[in-house]
Formats: C-alpha cells, structure tokens, sequence
C-alpha cells in the first residue's frame, strides 16, 4: 500500500489552482499580444497616410511659390510697362 502525504491533498489543490491562473494568464497574454500587433498595424497604416500627406503639402507649398513668383514677376512687368 503506498504512502500518502497529509499535504498531498492541499499540493494537489495548489497545483490546479496554479494551472488555471496559467491558462488564464496565457490566454490575457495572447490577447494584449494581438491588440499590441492590431495597434502596430493601425499605427503603421497612419504613418503611411502622413507621409502621403506631408508629400502632398510639400508639393502643394511647391506650387504655391511657383505662382507667387510669377505673380510678382507679373506685376513688376505690369508695372513698368504702365
């Protein structure tokens, strides 16, 4: 007949005890882990919109000083043939 420790019984609840809050702290781990790789995605796809936008101001500034430059040539020719 074997040996059975008086504490056994108390290891045995603690172990169990033990495996659930690893299961149920490995499942919240897997679930940040997608929220993180979700936010990551988001965060990139913002970036990407920015840089689009930045691009597009860029350009549009370009443009601005272009017309601004011909305008004031414009003028100053408009002005001395007056």
């Amino acid at each position: 007949m074997a040996y059975w420790h008086p504490l056994l019984p108390t290891a045995i609840q603690e172990f169990e005890g033990l495996q659930r809050k690893h299961e149920t702290a490995t499942t919240e781990c897997k679930k940040l882990e997608e929220e993180r790789d979700e936010a990551i995605k988001k965060l990139d796809e913002f970036q990407q919109v920015t840089q689009r936008v930045i691009e597009e101001v860029s350009a549009i500034q370009e443009n601005l000083e272009i017309e601004r430059t011909c305008r004031e040539s414009a003028e100053a020719l408009a002005s001395k043939v007056h």
